[in-house]
């Protein structure tokens, strides 16, 4: 058997061309293993290298899978090792690729940490709870992952607290004072705060005039209007204060406008 000729492609790998029993067969290699097993034009080969080429164009074919994989965007050396099981890799080459991408800085988890970090903190808003689970659900080491969540301080999380705490209060006109809160305090938790940091910060939060005095005016009537078709008189004043209290809005402010709008009959 006989290499008979080599021509580079794209990503430093090489075509290996080897006249097998008059035979042409194709191979392709990364440039590491040329060099590492000198491998070249008109070389002739036997049956042992022509195996061992077998192998490495199927490790170099491995290899260039993982390139394409990393090229999308950075991954931990978690999601990369997952990838090479899921792609049947053995451990040994397996060891190999992780060792050799850490050692071109394709591999970092701790400057994975310190992206994933600014873009989920900085720019979505994500809490450090979140944050948190979502790197060690990624299998970074846990030391990484608190080292670097410290960069995160408590007067960044209250920044982002009050910035989310305005958002909400923009969309959400339509609700009591109490509904507001309680469905802000729902969403900092989902997104990763602490409850305590999120519940101060709701307290001092300057909230902005929303008029529940016609919000509950217009939830009572349309109420009222809802349950008067099957209830009456202690039951229907029942069922409507129910309703409301869910809404958000408090007892004594109901009891009040309900007998403001005449409708004890």
């Amino acid at each position: 058997m006989k290499i008979t000729k080599i021509k580079k492609t794209k990503h430093n790998f090489y075509e290996i061309t080897i006249l097998n029993s008059d035979k042409e067969e194709k191979f392709k290699l990364s440039e590491a293993y040329l060099i590492k097993y000198q491998l070249y034009s008109n070389k002739e080969i036997h049956t042992a290298t022509y195996e061992l080429i077998k192998q490495l164009a199927n490790q170099s074919q491995i290899y260039h899978k993982v390139l394409n994989y990393l090229s999308f965007k950075m991954r931990t050396k978690g999601e990369v090792r997952n990838y090479l099981l899921k792609h049947n890799c053995n451990e040994t080459f397996s060891t190999e690729i992780m060792e050799k991408l850490e050692k071109l800085n394709y591999l970092n988890d701790k400057q994975y940490c310190e992206a994933y970090i600014k873009q989920q903190f900085d720019i979505n808003k994500k809490g450090p709870n979140v944050i948190k689970r979502n790197l060690l659900d990624k299998e970074v080491d846990e030391k990484i992952v608190l080292e670097c969540i410290q960069t995160i301080t408590e007067a960044k999380i209250i920044n982002n607290i009050i910035q989310l705490i305005s958002y909400y209060e923009k969309i959400n006109k339509k609700k009591s004072r109490n509904q507001l809160k309680e469905s802000i305090l729902r969403n900092l938790l989902v997104k990763g705060y602490n409850y305590d940091c999120s519940i101060n910060a709701i307290n001092e939060y300057q909230f902005t005039e929303n008029n529940d005095e016609f919000l509950l005016e217009q939830e009572m009537l349309k109420a009222y209007k809802r349950y008067q078709k099957k209830h009456q008189k202690y039951e229907l004043k029942n069922r409507v204060i129910k309703s409301l209290i869910g809404k958000g809005f408090l007892y004594e402010d109901i009891l009040n406008m309900y007998i403001s709008l005449n409708l004890e009959g």
